[in-house]
């Protein structure tokens, strides 16, 4: 090594940028200080040098000073940026060396060291964590929210069958396995949703669908206009928001039977039906021969074969707008239907009983009423009643010849089942 040439190139240093220790040495007389003029790492009044660099130092004599290398590792190691390079085995030794350590000494510093890196990291980790967690968390609340029974169902063919209010209505469609629009037409049933004639999605009837396209029908599931609050207070008096509803939902059987050779579907065999704002709405398009829309084809009209109902929303007050109460336009009667209730739905059924008393008083009804002991309104939406009334609808439309053979429902182990009430 060079003596007293301050650009002597030094060898390589054993540090590198990243962290930690140096050795406070006494008794270093040279000047420590570089080229540019900056001082050596002094910390509590002491310099900190490794002893390899005290002896380039003193091999270099009186006023040696760093290179600009050595004076920038120094600094770091000072400031804990630095540690010595490890990735070698000579690394290694002439780390352990400028420190003046022995592998003993290294073993107890580690483990010293070792719990307070960790509790450091997991500090930091453990934030980190509580952050994920929460956001999984929220995820699953989320999608608990959109699946609270957990029978959620991916969405079948998207089709818009109309623009009402500025808005697409959308239909979605499942078809049966080997499906062909080619094939032998098959029915086809459309469900509507409920959610008081001002929400919904067709998300409540997706798994109703997919069930019944796996038993041979075109099943579809159709959205329709929901009034705002601000349309409704500007309706006029004596007219309910349900007319905009069944104008859709009339538009919507149209389309599927204007679209049956598309679909493979016998537009004189289409079934129809829904859950409580859903099921009125699928009856008043069915039976009320105005609330049209005149955009609609006027060569298709929306009777049907059939109707499946889950706790259809009919109620007395329905009388202060005719156009919306089924009781008035009954006519000679209606398709054959099957009404699934909760005998604890104390606000609904009853205008279903006065349906389906009506219908019996004019003879010849094949109308079936079926009960689910203790249940309240909605009971379809959640397992195992959701099977449950599924099975019972698949049987029905066997009883009507629309499915052949045996659903694929098992009855739930917990025993619920439902009760046909008494004609």
């Amino acid at each position: 090594m060079g003596g007293g040439d301050a650009g002597a190139e030094a060898p390589e240093s054993p540090f590198s940028y990243q962290s930690t220790i140096a050795r406070p040495l006494k008794g270093i007389s040279c000047n420590c200080r570089n080229s540019s003029g900056r001082s050596a790492a002094i910390h509590g009044g002491e310099r900190y040098l490794p002893p390899a660099l005290a002896a380039r130092l003193a091999e270099r004599g009186p006023g040696a000073t760093l290179t600009e290398r050595e004076h920038e590792v120094l600094e770091l190691v000072s400031m804990g940026l630095a540690t010595p390079k490890l990735g070698t085995r000579r690394g290694r030794a002439e780390a352990l060396e400028s420190w003046g350590m022995n592998y003993s000494c290294l073993r107890g510093l580690v483990r010293h060291l070792v719990p307070v890196i960790c509790l450091g990291v997991l500090s930091g980790v453990q934030p980190a964590l509580s952050a994920a967690a929460a956001t999984r968390k929220a995820a699953a609340k989320t999608a608990a929210d959109a699946d609270p029974f957990g029978v959620a169902v991916a969405p079948g063919k998207e089709y818009v069958y109309k623009l009402s209010g500025g808005v697409p209505q959308k239909l979605e469609v499942y078809f049966p396995p080997n499906w062909s629009a080619s094939g032998p037409t098959v029915p086809g049933v459309i469900f509507f949703h409920g959610g008081s004639w001002s929400g919904g999605d067709l998300t409540q009837f997706r798994y109703a669908c997919r069930y019944l396209a796996s038993r041979g029908l075109v099943a579809g599931t159709a959205n329709y206009r929901l009034s705002t609050k601000a349309e409704r207070d500007k309706l006029p008096a004596g007219e309910s928001n349900k007319r905009m509803c069944v104008t859709d939902a009339k538009s919507a059987i149209r389309w599927f039977k204007q679209h049956a050779a598309d679909l493979g579907i016998d537009p004189q065999r289409i079934i129809t039906g829904g859950g409580s704002a859903g099921g009125h709405v699928s009856v008043l398009a069915t039976l009320n021969p105005g609330l049209n829309d005149p955009a609609d084809p006027k060569d298709f009209d929306t009777r049907v074969a059939a109707y499946l109902l889950f706790n259809p929303a009919f109620r007395a007050a329905d009388s202060a707008d005719p156009a919306v109460d089924v009781l008035q336009h009954l006519g000679a009667g209606m398709a054959p239907a099957v009404f699934f209730f909760g005998t604890e739905d104390r606000t609904w059924k009853p205008g279903s009983d006065a349906l389906l008393e009506k219908l019996q008083a004019r003879g010849g009804s094949t109308a079936e009423l079926w009960l689910g002991a203790g249940q309240a309104h909605g009971f379809f939406n959640r397992p195992p009643w959701q099977d449950v009334t599924l099975a019972e609808a698949d049987r029905f439309l066997v009883r009507l010849g629309f499915l052949q053979g045996t659903g694929t429902l098992v009855p739930p182990g917990s025993g619920e089942k439902l009760e046909r009430a008494p004609r």
